[in-house]
């Protein structure tokens, strides 16, 4: 059981009391009594000392069957945790009913509807159909409970009991075998639980708890407890079988592999038979069985409440195996193994030995005993010529010709040099090719060596556009080649003087290549670049020598249709259509311009002034405002320009003059630092420079100390100071350690004290089973003492805080208990 607080009591001297049996078997009666079917009836066998509760893993055979409300407890002498000590533990104090150890599980929990928790553990052997089991174990009240209980059941399944897979429910729609009707209220003696059934057969796991609903489990009060549960320590399990002592079974009990014997039965009448595997299968009625098992079998004959028990071992006869029936080769051979340990062997020639060489076809078998138990196998042996393979001879091939290789034998199977596998090969290249077919495992292999004639080498060329005019001679030769053109001429040379389609074809070796090429003529282009042209220095002219699908070469091998002229100089370019070119020049003359220059853009500190100079030889001036002179001055901002004239070739420049006002400059007002948090100043300016008042030179100031803080920033030689004061002051939080939510108006709701500039960011509160009873939200922020609008019990609960301090981006956590008070 899980979430208790810790409860300590004095041990002290132990009582039991018995409940006895409402029915007593005794041995006069013709009943035994069998052996417990519990392993670990008491809990000594450990896994793993418990080292606190909510699980009896540690305990060997025993398993927790976990449901979402709680898992029962293993406490034990040898715990690493007082919460789970033997006598002394957090539920209480219990001397075990005997050894060192006991579990512990609740029945009932007022506060958790249908609150349960139960233990299981596999029996030693599954259960025999019609045998009556008597069920013992010793349970006693935990000091910490409320009330007393009955409802204990015991169920007993053929699998293995898991949780419901939907939410975790408690098993209350599952209906043991047995449950006690007894309400365990002693919380100092052993009381003793003792019940019985009969057997359907195969159950081999035992599910023990309330499987109950809380409106059909008794409860009574005890006294007070701070827990409203009903928990008890279970101690000394034992699930026993009642066997009648008069049915018995007669019979072969060994028996060889693949024969049968008969069982007959006697002593009782209306016999039912079952086996192992299934004990509460019928698999047959009467008072004789025929039975040839495979395996080992225990069968079952039930006889009104009497159950006899008889067991069939069987015997293995010799394991032979020949082998499936074979192909081979002819002229193989082929070895027969049917050895087996301790046995005698028989041949179909009346040989004995284990082994036998075949080398014809023919049916053989062998018969081989151990024990005067015989198995027979045989094998029947073919033989088949090999294949039929012929790839032909080695061939000559003209490159680039292919050739198709073909194996293809009746139900043979092939493996090339390349392990591809179908009975065709297709051959591209020159190499040595072969292959394996194989028929019924018999296989011939042959090669086949391609080699390959190079084709002559041909390339007339691209096609080709000419220019009007031009002769063209196409040479085909190729070393101890022969030659066909189009019109049949022969020889390798040929010219060509006009527009057409030109080939020919070239042999060596009856292997033949074809090339062809297809002649254009073209005419010359025409195009003018112009006159020889004077212009002013700076001024840009472009030259066009476009004509459709020309290329073109400057005289700098640049090679755009256009050109763009910035000074003196020839210029000339050669346009060319198919290889066909064309050729034009012009002769560029450049007069200077006046020499002025204004200077860059300049930024003046409000106040400045600036004369602009544009002074050139013999060269006339007209400014931005149409005032002439070469001399001008400027006091304001704005955009400045002058053009100068000589010659008739005119310059202009400008410059932009800004005027700025002292840097900007604002450090923030004098302001509170709460201690242990920093403030980074930021007097940040673009393009400027600083000093602060420790002659740091940086834009930003980082502090954590009370004091006169100051910073003068210089732009452009433009100067500007500020200061500043930091407090210091202690932020934290104040958190009371108790509240009592009784509305009597004083202390009803659990708030947090802020000291100081301190910000809240998350305030949860959990109870002593972790679960969250109240979250602040940004509305709510002190606890009533309420969970779903109901109250909480008094006890200790336990907060977390999530908050910052000012000027500090770091996330700083608190947390403690509370005691809720009423």
């Amino acid at each position: 059981m899980e979430n208790y607080t810790y409860y300590k009591k004095s041990s002290r001297t132990m009582k039991y009391k018995l409940i006895i049996l409402s029915f007593i078997y005794t041995l006069n009666s013709g009943f035994a009594i069998g052996q417990n079917l519990i392993p670990n009836p008491s809990f000594e066998t450990v896994i793993s000392c418990p080292a606190g509760v909510g699980s009896i893993n540690g305990t060997s055979n025993w398993f927790d069957l976990p449901i979402h409300t709680g898992s029962a407890d293993f406490l034990h002498t040898c715990a690493t945790s007082s919460l789970a000590q033997v006598p002394v533990n957090v539920f209480g104090s219990q001397l075990p009913y005997q050894g060192n150890g006991y579990i512990g599980l609740a029945l009932y929990y007022q506060s958790t509807p249908e609150f349960r928790e139960y233990a299981e553990v596999q029996l030693t052997s599954p259960l025999v159909a019609g045998i009556t089991y008597v069920f013992n174990c010793y349970v006693s009240l935990a000091e910490i409970s409320s009330f007393g209980a009955n409802s204990l059941g015991a169920f007993l399944s053929p699998t293995q009991v898991v949780a419901p897979a939907s939410n975790y429910l408690p098993l209350t729609t599952i209906t043991p075998q047995m449950t006690s009707n007894t309400v365990i209220t002693d919380k100092v003696n052993w009381t003793n639980i003792n019940m019985s059934f009969v057997a359907t057969g195969g159950e081999q796991y035992l599910v023990l708890g309330n499987f109950k609903n809380d409106a059909n489990t008794s409860v009574v009060s005890v006294g007070t407890s701070s827990y409203s549960t009903a928990y008890i320590y279970i101690d000394s399990v034992s699930l026993k079988s009642l066997v009648p002592q008069n049915l018995s079974i007669i019979g072969d009990s060994t028996i060889c592999l693949g024969t049968s014997t008969t069982l007959i039965a006697s002593g009782g009448s209306n016999y039912q038979w079952a086996e192992s595997t299934n004990p509460s299968t019928i698999i047959f009625t009467g008072d004789s069985l025929v039975v040839s098992p495979n395996v080992n079998t225990t069968y079952y004959v039930y006889s009104n409440l009497d159950t006899a028990i008889f067991n069939v071992y069987v015997s293995n006869s010799p394991t032979v195996f020949l082998g499936n029936d074979t192909t081979l080769c002819q002229g193989s051979t082929f070895q027969l193994d049917a050895t087996t340990l301790n046995a005698t062997y028989f041949w179909q020639d009346s040989s004995t030995s284990p082994i036998y060489n075949i080398s014809q076809p023919g049916l053989y078998w062998v018969t081989a005993t151990i024990n005067d138990c015989s198995v027979t196998d045989s094998i029947h042996v073919t033989y088949i010529p090999f294949p039929s393979l012929d790839l032909g001879n080695d061939t000559t091939l003209c490159q680039g010709s292919t050739l198709q290789l073909n194996a293809t034998t009746l139900n043979a199977t092939y493996l090339w040099q390349d392990s591809s596998t179908s009975p065709t090969y297709n051959i591209s290249q020159q190499g040595l090719y072969w292959v394996t077919a194989t028929t019924y495992n018999c296989s011939v292999t042959d090669s086949i060596y391609i080699n390959y004639t190079p084709l002559p080498s041909l390339n007339l060329g691209n096609d080709t556009t000419l220019c009007q005019g031009s002769i063209l001679q196409l040479n085909a030769t190729t070393l101890n080649a022969t030659y066909l053109w189009q019109d049949n001429s022969t020889s390798p040379m040929y010219n060509i003087n006009q527009q057409g389609l030109y080939w020919v074809t070239a042999t060596i070796n009856n292997c033949s290549v074809t090339d062809s090429i297809n002649i254009n003529y073209i005419l010359f282009p025409n195009f003018n670049l112009g006159n020889d042209t004077t212009l002013c220095e700076g001024s840009t002219l472009q030259l066009d020598a476009t004509i459709l699908n020309a290329t073109y070469l400057w005289q700098d091998n640049s090679t755009s249709p256009m050109y763009n002229i910035s000074q003196q100089g020839l210029y000339w370019v050669t346009a060319t259509i198919n290889n066909c070119s064309v050729s034009d020049s012009i002769q560029i003359n450049y007069i200077p311009y006046p020499t002025i220059h204004l200077g860059n853009d300049t930024t003046l500190c409000q106040g400045a002034t600036l004369q602009l100079n544009a002074s050139s030889l013999n060269a006339t001036y007209l400014w931005q405002d149409n005032t002439t002179s070469p001399i001008y001055n400027i006091s304001e901002q704005g955009l400045y320009w002058v053009t100068a004239t000589r010659n008739n070739c005119s310059v202009t420049d400008s410059i932009k003059i800004n005027y700025i006002l002292f840097p900007s400059l604002h450090l923030g007002n004098d302001t509170m630092l709460c201690e242990g948090s920093s403030l980074q100043l930021d007097a940040t300016t673009l393009n400027a420079t600083y000093l602060w008042q420790d002659n740091s030179t940086k834009p930003m100031y980082n502090l954590s100390q009370q004091g006169l803080y100051w910073v003068e920033v210089t732009l452009n030689n433009c100067n500007a100071r500020d200061s500043i004061i930091v407090y210091v002051e202690t932020c934290d939080l104040i958190v009371p350690n108790a509240f009592s939510p009784n509305s009597d108006g004083l202390n009803d709701e659990f708030n947090i004290i802020k000291n100081g500039n301190v910000h809240v960011i998350d305030f949860t509160i959990y109870n002593r089973w972790g679960q969250m009873v109240f979250n602040y939200n940004g509305d709510l922020f002190g606890w009533d003492g309420k969970f779903k609008g109901q109250n909480c019990e008094v006890g200790t609960y336990f907060y977390l805080i999530k908050y910052q301090r000012i000027h500090n981006d770091k996330y700083l956590y608190k947390t403690g208990d509370l005691h809720l008070i009423r």
